[in-house]
């Protein structure tokens, strides 16, 4: 099972408790996978929060999916999705985020207005698939 995170790039520190909650819940319920990528603080606090829980529960495996090929992460913890390569540069993010939409089975996202993250969270609502939005939990 795999789980995405969709949210906005300024999203509020006061959510982590409540991500952590519910990364916690996702990992006992059995899921194992989780996509992330790389803008903004929601991604940020979503990666912090998946590295520390990786100690605890070692069985589960996270990935940062990027949208441009040079960034700087760990290349073992890093996806590239096939095809990212011919994409011009200010359609990458877009074409990522579909990908990762297309891979999931969850999606834990932040939405408290419109956006890109409210974009793909309504590809996966139509797609039928699981979404927890966290700022229903606050």
């Amino acid at each position: 099972m795999y789980c995405v995170f969709f949210g906005h790039r300024n999203t509020p520190e006061s959510i982590r408790p409540v991500l952590k909650e519910t990364l916690i819940n996702l990992i006992k319920s059995g899921i194992t996978f989780f996509y992330v990528g790389h803008q903004g603080n929601f991604d940020k606090m979503v990666r912090e929060e998946l590295q520390c829980l990786k100690t605890c529960y070692p069985k589960i495996e996270y990935y940062i999916v990027l949208a441009y090929p040079e960034h700087d992460f760990d290349t073992e913890s890093t996806i590239y999705p096939e095809g990212l390569e011919s994409v011009p540069r200010r359609f990458a993010v877009d074409k990522r985020n579909r990908w990762m939409v297309s891979k999931a089975d969850t999606a834990v996202v932040y939405i408290i207005r419109p956006g890109g993250a409210n974009k793909y969270t309504e590809m996966l609502l139509k797609q039928k698939k699981k979404i927890i939005n966290l700022a229903t939990k606050l």
